[in-house]
């Protein structure tokens, strides 16, 4: 997994250095300080949103069992019954 990461990591370092020079070259420089900050937080929106789609993404594909069976199989039940008829 360590070098899935280093590739994804070399890609962004590769692609976020030209990328930033040429959208901040195609403004004025007044301009410059307000692109900058819009592409910063366009780019967190961006991980924020990668992240959260890949979590939800695992928390789907994982089955979940609730705490009450997770007692049950791990013999701590105690007094839990069983729900339904």
């Amino acid at each position: 997994m360590a070098w899935r990461l280093s590739v994804i990591g070399a890609g962004k370092g590769l692609f976020m250095g030209p990328n930033q020079t040429a959208i901040l070259a195609a403004v004025p420089p007044e301009a410059t300080a307000t692109v900058g900050g819009v592409s910063g937080v366009r780019a967190g929106l961006v991980a924020a949103l990668a992240f959260t789609t890949i979590a939800s993404a695992c928390c789907l594909a994982i089955p979940s069992r609730t705490s009450v069976q997770i007692a049950r199989d791990s013999g701590a039940a105690g007094n839990l019954r069983a729900a339904g008829p």
